[in-house]
């Protein structure tokens, strides 16, 4: 009865379809797959050792086992095994042509089916050797990496179906910002006190203040209304900020390099 448990190597043309299908004639003893990883960890003051989570890094499989140069009972897994000479020449074929080929492991326990290992891979490793007593047969040792492309990939856009009412591909607009809204980017034009100092109180506003008129300056930030306060500041420029109610969205004021922040008690806020 032929060992259901093999080990493939698989070679495809440009379409994907399988041109050669080579099964190892004996299953080694052990089959080592790694799955590395890329994490790295770090000691933080206070936290201790931590570990960041990346990308895995590609699978790697070790085989070590030897073609027969006769058949065993039990042994070889199929019927259809072929001499040592031509295992070792498909194999240094896959390495010296840098042939891509598609690798797989179908386990099973008696006849029951468990499951599979299976990758795009290249060979990057193959030794052959002999031992005495044993002529004829040829032991091996090889390793199989995967492989991922790197090659561009390109999407085929399909679009609305009218007769059939199906929408293969929706675009989401982003949220339209109205025209007389002020977020961070914008150009305003000040009218009003630009305050200095950030945790000011409402009822101390005028003791760092600077009256302004017909500024113009860049917004850094908008903040919402807060416990304290009924009104947005709006951080213009690195040099303060004002209230959003004394702010103008535009360009229709003087151009100026800087806003000299002093303080002025001659108006309240």
């Amino acid at each position: 009865m032929e060992n259901q448990f093999g080990i493939y190597f698989n070679t495809v043309d440009v379409d994907g379809v399988t041109k050669q299908s080579v099964r190892l004639p004996v299953n080694p003893t052990e089959i080592t797959v790694s799955y590395p990883g890329e994490s790295s960890t770090y000691n933080l003051i206070n936290i201790g050792e931590v570990i960041i989570p990346r990308n895995p890094k590609l699978a790697v499989v070790e085989i070590s086992s030897f073609f027969p140069r006769n058949a065993f009972i039990d042994i070889t897994v199929s019927n259809s095994w072929y001499k040592p000479e031509f295992y070792v020449e498909f194999f240094h074929q896959l390495q010296k042509k840098k042939m891509v080929f598609d690798f797989i492991i179908n386990r099973f326990d008696s006849d029951q089916h468990m499951f599979d290992t299976s990758f795009k891979a290249v060979l990057t490793d193959f030794e052959i050797s002999d031992k005495g007593g044993e002529s004829g047969d040829v032991y091996y040792k090889l390793n199989v990496s995967e492989y991922r492309s790197t090659s561009p990939q390109f999407v085929e856009l399909i679009e609305e179906d009218q007769a059939d009412d199906v929408t293969y591909l929706t675009q989401v607009n982003q949220r339209d910002v109205p025209n007389d809204e002020i977020v961070a980017g914008d150009m305003v034009t000040v009218n009003g006190p630009v305050f200095q100092t950030d945790d000011e109180l409402i009822t101390a506003y005028s003791s760092s203040r600077k009256f302004v008129t017909d500024v113009r300056a860049v917004v850094n930030r908008v903040l919402p209304p807060d416990a304290r306060e009924s009104f947005n500041r709006v951080y213009i420029g690195g040099l303060g900020w004002v209230r959003k109610t004394d702010c103008i969205k535009g360009n229709v004021g003087n151009t100026i390099n800087r806003i000299n922040i002093g303080t002025s008690n001659n108006e309240n806020a």
